[in-house]
Protein backbone atom coordinates (compact mmCIF):
# COMPACT_ATOMS: atom_id res chain seq x y z
CA UNK A 1 0.00 0.00 0.00
CA UNK A 2 1.65 3.23 -1.08
CA UNK A 3 1.25 6.09 1.39
CA UNK A 4 -0.06 4.21 4.43
CA UNK A 5 1.16 0.99 6.04
CA UNK A 6 -1.01 -2.06 5.38
CA UNK A 7 -1.91 -2.47 9.06
CA UNK A 8 -3.23 1.13 9.33
CA UNK A 9 -4.92 1.30 5.95
CA UNK A 10 -8.42 0.22 7.01
CA UNK A 11 -8.42 2.63 9.96
CA UNK A 12 -7.48 5.63 7.82
CA UNK A 13 -9.62 4.52 4.89
CA UNK A 14 -12.77 4.42 7.03
CA UNK A 15 -12.04 7.92 8.37
CA UNK A 16 -11.33 9.22 4.86
CA UNK A 17 -14.20 7.65 2.89
CA UNK A 18 -16.63 10.58 3.34
CA UNK A 19 -14.02 13.06 2.08
CA UNK A 20 -13.19 10.86 -0.92
CA UNK A 21 -16.90 10.38 -1.71
CA UNK A 22 -17.44 14.14 -1.64
CA UNK A 23 -14.44 14.77 -3.91
CA UNK A 24 -15.68 12.11 -6.35
CA UNK A 25 -19.14 13.67 -6.49
CA UNK A 26 -17.66 17.07 -7.32
CA UNK A 27 -15.26 15.69 -9.94
CA UNK A 28 -17.79 14.16 -12.30
CA UNK A 29 -18.47 10.83 -10.59
CA UNK A 30 -16.10 8.87 -12.85
CA UNK A 31 -15.24 6.43 -10.06
CA UNK A 32 -16.89 5.00 -6.97
CA UNK A 33 -15.32 4.99 -3.52
CA UNK A 34 -14.70 1.27 -3.98
CA UNK A 35 -12.94 1.94 -7.32
CA UNK A 36 -10.58 4.29 -5.49
CA UNK A 37 -9.96 1.71 -2.75
CA UNK A 38 -9.18 -0.90 -5.43
CA UNK A 39 -6.72 1.51 -7.09
CA UNK A 40 -4.99 2.07 -3.77
CA UNK A 41 -4.80 -1.62 -2.92
CA UNK A 42 -3.34 -2.43 -6.35
CA UNK A 43 -0.73 0.36 -5.91
CA UNK A 44 -2.20 2.31 -8.83
CA UNK A 45 -2.75 5.30 -6.54
CA UNK A 46 -1.20 6.86 -3.44
CA UNK A 47 -3.26 7.50 -0.31
CA UNK A 48 -2.52 10.55 1.81
CA UNK A 49 -4.92 10.86 4.76
CA UNK A 50 -4.81 14.04 6.85
CA UNK A 51 -6.76 15.34 9.83
CA UNK A 52 -10.32 15.94 8.60
CA UNK A 53 -9.46 15.14 4.99
CA UNK A 54 -7.61 13.00 2.48
CA UNK A 55 -5.88 13.17 -0.88
CA UNK A 56 -5.28 10.58 -3.57
CA UNK A 57 -2.38 10.91 -6.02
CA UNK A 58 -1.65 9.03 -9.25
CA UNK A 59 1.45 8.90 -11.42
CA UNK A 60 0.57 9.70 -15.03
CA UNK A 61 2.86 8.63 -17.86
CA UNK A 62 2.69 10.87 -20.93
CA UNK A 63 4.81 10.61 -24.10
CA UNK A 64 7.03 13.55 -23.09
CA UNK A 65 6.84 13.63 -19.31
CA UNK A 66 5.70 11.91 -16.17
CA UNK A 67 3.45 13.87 -13.79
CA UNK A 68 2.11 13.25 -10.33
CA UNK A 69 -1.60 14.01 -10.49
CA UNK A 70 -3.48 15.15 -7.40
CA UNK A 71 -6.49 13.08 -8.40
CA UNK A 72 -8.78 13.68 -5.42
CA UNK A 73 -8.69 15.90 -2.37
CA UNK A 74 -11.44 16.42 0.14
CA UNK A 75 -12.11 17.63 3.63
CA UNK A 76 -10.75 20.71 5.40
CA UNK A 77 -8.50 22.02 2.65
CA UNK A 78 -7.87 25.36 4.39
CA UNK A 79 -6.05 23.46 7.14
CA UNK A 80 -4.50 20.75 4.96
CA UNK A 81 -3.60 22.18 1.55
CA UNK A 82 0.03 22.95 2.37
CA UNK A 83 0.63 19.47 3.80
CA UNK A 84 -1.04 17.84 0.80
CA UNK A 85 1.08 19.86 -1.63
CA UNK A 86 4.25 18.99 0.30
CA UNK A 87 3.30 15.29 0.15
CA UNK A 88 2.61 15.61 -3.58
CA UNK A 89 6.07 17.12 -4.14
CA UNK A 90 7.66 14.35 -2.07
CA UNK A 91 5.94 11.62 -4.07
CA UNK A 92 6.60 13.38 -7.38
CA UNK A 93 10.33 13.33 -6.62
CA UNK A 94 10.13 9.76 -5.32
CA UNK A 95 8.62 8.56 -8.61
CA UNK A 96 10.81 10.70 -10.89
CA UNK A 97 8.02 13.01 -12.03
CA UNK A 98 8.85 16.31 -13.72
CA UNK A 99 5.76 18.08 -12.41
CA UNK A 100 2.46 17.92 -10.55
CA UNK A 101 -0.96 18.29 -12.16
CA UNK A 102 -4.31 19.14 -10.61
CA UNK A 103 -7.75 19.20 -12.24
CA UNK A 104 -10.41 20.75 -10.09
CA UNK A 105 -13.04 23.36 -9.62
CA UNK A 106 -12.35 26.97 -10.64
CA UNK A 107 -11.54 28.13 -7.11
CA UNK A 108 -8.47 25.89 -6.96
CA UNK A 109 -6.67 28.14 -9.46
CA UNK A 110 -6.89 31.03 -6.97
CA UNK A 111 -5.67 28.84 -4.09
CA UNK A 112 -2.83 27.17 -5.98
CA UNK A 113 -1.43 30.07 -8.05
CA UNK A 114 0.43 31.63 -5.06
CA UNK A 115 1.94 28.18 -4.43
CA UNK A 116 3.58 28.00 -7.86
CA UNK A 117 0.83 26.37 -9.93
CA UNK A 118 -0.10 27.88 -13.32
CA UNK A 119 -3.35 27.54 -15.23
CA UNK A 120 -2.93 25.24 -18.27
CA UNK A 121 -6.40 24.01 -19.28
CA UNK A 122 -9.99 23.52 -18.27
CA UNK A 123 -11.96 20.28 -18.11
CA UNK A 124 -15.61 20.37 -19.15
CA UNK A 125 -18.05 17.47 -18.81
CA UNK A 126 -21.44 17.14 -20.45
CA UNK A 127 -23.60 14.56 -18.70
CA UNK A 128 -25.58 12.41 -21.12
CA UNK A 129 -28.38 11.12 -18.92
Amino acid sequence: MIGVSDERFEHWWEKSKPFIADALEKSGETHSVEDVKDALQSNYAIFYPVRNGAAIFRVEHHPRRKLLNIWLAGGDMDANIDGILEAAEFHAKEFGCSGISVAGRKGWARVLKPRGYDYKRVVLIKDMN
